[in-house]
């Protein structure tokens, strides 16, 4: 396939390993079509989109939302994730082991309006992302979640990440007995 050095698409439709043209004459031509695509002076009338195979013209495509901002915003609403964690020296060993002492205390997590109380043989169960550091818990953006430890050695501590970020908003520890209680509506004051 020949270069035409007038007609940017020839470097477009070129193979890949075609470098005929000097790197400043391609750079001068992809700058020259984008300048052209920015000010509006490429007729773009005829053009046509292959999507699986068939032919969409250009008066056919769906109008784009004339207001973006609204979707930006709703990607931004803060999505929450709890790790909670039992053990000793910063090491996890086994949630259910701040649950399961005499007496055995609960665990309850409301998210957006679904609400459960876990109690000390549903722990061990109801999680299914266990990690090294904790139980790690998505709560989405409206939740709140209640602890108490009932293990007279281990610490129980609850971390609540921003997930749209990675940063921890909130963390707090409860030894024996000691209460842990954090809602979205704490972390939003």
């Amino acid at each position: 396939m020949a270069l035409n050095e007038e007609d940017p698409s020839s470097i477009l439709n070129a193979p890949k390993s075609d470098s005929r043209l000097p790197t400043a004459k391609k750079k001068r031509i992809y700058q020259e079509s984008y300048d052209s695509c920015m000010k509006g002076e490429m007729d773009l009338s005829n053009t046509t989109i292959k999507k699986e195979d068939k032919s969409i013209s250009e008066n056919q495509i769906p109008p784009k939302p004339q207001n973006d901002a609204h979707f930006v915003m709703a990607d931004m609403t803060p999505k929450y994730e709890a790790i909670l964690s039992c053990g000793i020296n910063g090491q996890h060993i086994a949630l259910q082991a701040c649950f399961c002492n005499s007496p055995h205390t609960e665990l309850e997590l409301r998210k957006s309006d679904s609400y459960k109380m876990y109690q000390c043989h549903e722990i061990a169960t109801s999680f299914e992302d266990v990690r090294l550091d904790g139980v790690h818990i998505d709560l989405g953006d409206n939740f709140e979640l209640k602890a108490q430890n009932s293990s007279p050695s281990l610490l129980l501590t609850i971390k609540i990440i921003n997930k749209n970020n990675q940063k921890s908003v909130y963390e707090k520890s409860a030894s024996s007995f000691g209460h842990i209680w954090v809602s979205d509506k704490i972390l939003k004051n």
